[in-house]
């Protein structure tokens, strides 16, 4: 019996090839009928035998394309009235009605386009914006849904014939792909000097950028998200100069290498790191370094990773034709400042950085760095979750609608629930920045507009100074405050969909608490409708506040002074400084009390000669973890855990007496470095085995941007494990700040009565 259905498909079901997918699909199975984006997803009227239509349904998710993410079929209606008509269309996409779909992400460069790139008999031979439906622009070039070429930036581009021949090839590859473009009809890349005088344009500039690559030279190279500075990671030299140029004196560079193997030289990967790097995302991936002195000593000093990825644009892998096969790749911005994404004004402030500007005239809509992520323990561990991440959306288990959710202030994200969905953003930066501020203010507009929503609850961090609250407390809907800490583990509990009891451990370096003081070593039971804190570090004074964060000898000192050690770090004595400090510990003038652990970090990395001031954040501690990696033995440090009145105190001063007199002894500073690690992941298990026995919790969930130490993060996992704990810590959500918005807006579900 002949039937006609009406079917909806939802999820990532746009920009990813599906309409051309379903045609051919249905063409096979003889169906008749049409498929068309909505602001749902995709619908289609599908008409057959009840068998074949059936059969039809079921093949859908097995056979679909890969960048699709089908989040449900839903069969609407049976018996819609039979039409009889011959063949299967696409129509045109329909425009109204509440925007339910997923936004596809941008992807990279496949190996079909890769193999007609470098084909000289291929009319795209070397085009630097080659396509299909496999790959290409998508998040970054969308200003409106359904996805269609004229609700894009690629709207301004007329297809020629052929492009557009292929475009409604229902056999071709490019059958439908949105911003299908050639040489003749799509974007043009441009070189131009820092008067902004266009030196080349087409190929010829591609090939012009490389030669002055090769010569040493700092060029501004316009790519998917926005603008990296790259130069010759060989030459150092040059890579001395783009530190010098950009003040950014000793945090790691990431690279790009031409292909794999070019990778392989430099780096030790695994089968699954390789399986990343040559992925549709192809993130920033940070891996070990092979012992070899192929890259310029300035890239990643003091670092045992290198931070590599590989061409994810057609326009990176026609450079690489003509560029050193090693190319630096860094997010091109003032310090602080957000990644630049359009071209005046990239022309206008990158001018004392960059020597050359490799320009396109392709807009791009919304900016987005590159991601970032390591592995562990063969899985993704995502540390800056944006290009080819973003916006994917993270499944709530109910509905939970029109919420936003502002994140932290560092390292920020923005966070938006709609359906059952969490819709993360890319990357946006430290907010205290203005330029920041302004792209996390543009990104909240952004989205709500893309999907149509009026938030009816804002959640925002406790903390009253941070301007993501102040933003939040402005607006004139419902809020909702959620502790930093609790966010964290809240944003590991929603990646492993845990709603029972937890052990939360959440270790950063700072975090705004109940009691108005700065957390950061925090310990929690509950199941994310509460939380309790049952344990945390001895406070750790910070002398003059903020000051201790930048020069951490002042925390190596304090450190030192209050666990009586009389025989301080050298460094510490004969500093005008000390006498003052003394009289402020004293009679607590300008001291603010931290149980950060990343404090801790700060410090210990202070006494061990390691860092007076920090460049960047977190640098003390990370160069704390990259000397532990050169121990060859381990000593037993401890950090005790001590309880009062009915809570638990990490007293870390035996512990500083402890590592300062191995110091006085000649002991190795990676020795003392390792052995300290130790004796936190030592300390971890210990207190959620006097929680188990007291509390009968069972999972442990650690969070927070302490665990992006990979030491750590092993040495505590395989001491839980190896004591029958279940353990769960981050490996899409970030673990850092960049989680806190998916953490805010899980615990607001799980508070909520839905």
């Amino acid at each position: 019996m002949i039937k006609r259905w009406l079917v909806r498909i939802y999820g990532v079901v746009q920009g990813v090839g599906f309409r051309p997918f379903i045609y051919n699909l249905a063409s096979k199975y003889q169906l008749s009928g049409l498929v068309g984006n909505d602001t749902q997803g995709v619908f289609l009227e599908i008409e057959g035998s009840e068998e074949v239509l059936n059969a039809f349904v079921q093949q859908i998710p097995i056979v679909a394309p890969p960048m699709a993410v089908i989040d449900k079929i839903e069969i609407i209606n049976t018996e819609l009235p039979i039409s009889m008509q011959s063949g299967f269309i696409i129509v045109k996409s329909q425009g109204a009605g509440d925007k339910q779909i997923s936004v596809p992400v941008d992807t990279a460069l496949c190996s079909d386009c890769e193999k007609e790139l470098l084909t000289p008999e291929d009319r795209r031979y070397l085009y630097p914006f080659i396509n299909c439906t496999n790959c290409g622009p998508r998040y970054t070039i969308i200003e409106a849904l359904p996805y269609d070429r004229f609700n894009t930036t690629m709207k301004t581009f007329q297809m020629c014939p052929e492009c557009a021949a292929e475009y409604n090839d229902p056999t071709n590859r490019r059958f439908h792909a949105q911003p299908n473009a050639c040489w003749h009809c799509g974007p043009q890349v441009s070189l131009l000097d820092r008067q902004k005088n266009i030196i080349a344009r087409g190929i010829e500039a591609i090939k012009q950028a490389g030669e002055f690559l090769s010569a040493g030279k700092i060029i501004a190279i316009k790519g998917l998200g926005g603008f990296h500075l790259a130069c010759d990671a060989r030459n150092s030299d040059v890579v001395k100069t783009l530190r010098r140029r950009k003040n950014r004196e000793e945090k790691a560079l990431a690279v790009m290498c031409k292909d794999i193997n070019t990778l392989k030289a430099i780096v030790q990967t695994s089968i699954y790191s390789e399986k990343i790097l040559q992925g549709p995302e192809k993130p920033i991936l940070l891996l070990p370094k092979k012992d070899t002195q192929l890259l310029a000593d300035e890239i990643a000093p003091v670092n045992p990773n290198y931070g590599v990825m590989l061409p994810y644009t057609p326009l990176h892998r026609v450079l690489f034709e003509f560029s050193p096969p090693y190319l630096v790749m860094t997010s091109a911005n003032k310090t602080d400042e957000p990644i630049e994404y359009k071209n005046d004004e990239a022309v206008s402030n990158l001018n004392q950085i960059a020597d050359y500007f490799l320009l396109h005239d392709r807009e791009i809509k919304r900016r987005c760095d590159d991601s970032v992520a390591t592995v562990f323990r063969d899985k993704l561990f995502m540390i800056r979750r944006s290009r080819g991440f973003a916006p994917l959306a993270i499944k709530l288990p109910e509905e939970f609608s029109h919420i936003i959710a502002t994140g932290a202030e560092q390292k920020n994200v923005i966070a938006i629930a709609k359906g059952k969905d969490i819709i993360l953003s890319h990357h946006l930066g430290d907010l205290e920045n203005e330029e920041a501020y302004r792209a996390f203010e543009e990104c909240i507009n952004d989205l709500t507009s893309f999907l149509d929503l009026k938030p009816r609850l804002i959640v925002h961090d406790l903390h009253p100074e941070y301007l993501a609250t102040k933003w939040a407390l402005e607006q004139p809907v419902a809020k909702l405050a959620i502790q930093h800490h609790e966010a964290h583990i809240g944003a590991c509990m929603l990646e492993h969909q845990l709603a029972e009891p937890v052990i939360g451990i959440a270790f950063d370096g700072t975090g705004y608490g109940y009691d108005g003081t700065l957390w950061g070593s925090e310990v929690f039971i509950g199941d994310g409708k509460d939380f309790r804190r049952v344990a945390h570090l001895l406070p750790i004074p910070l002398i003059g506040g903020e000051k201790a964060i930048r020069e951490v000898w002042r925390l190596g000192y304090v450190l030192q002074e209050l666990a009586g050690i009389k025989e301080k770090n050298a460094n510490f004595n004969n500093r005008p400084e000390i006498s003052i400090f003394k009289k402020m510990l004293s009679n607590h003038l300008n001291v603010f009390l931290s149980t950060g652990m990343g404090r801790l970090f700060d410090g210990v990395a202070a006494i061990l000669n390691l860092r007076e001031k920090i460049t960047y954040d977190g640098q003390a501690a990370i160069e704390l973890e990259n000397i532990a990696y050169h121990s060859t033995k381990s000593i037993p440090l401890k950090l005790d855990i001590i309880q009062q009145e009915k809570k638990w105190f990490f007293d870390w001063r035996p512990l500083i007496q402890q590592i300062s007199a191995y110091l006085r002894k000649g002991e190795a500073i990676s020795t003392l470095a390792f052995g300290f690690h130790l004796a936190i992941a030592n300390a971890i298990n210990e207190i959620c085995l006097l929680i188990r026995n007291q509390y009968g919790i069972n999972k442990v969930c650690l969070s927070g941007g302490v665990f992006m130490n990979q030491i750590l993060l092993r040495e505590s996992v395989s001491r839980l494990e190896q004591d029958n704990f279940e353990v769960y810590w981050h490996q899409t959500i970030p673990c850092n700040d960049g989680g806190i918005a998916a953490g805010q807006i899980y615990l607001a579900y799980l508070r909520s009565e839905k």
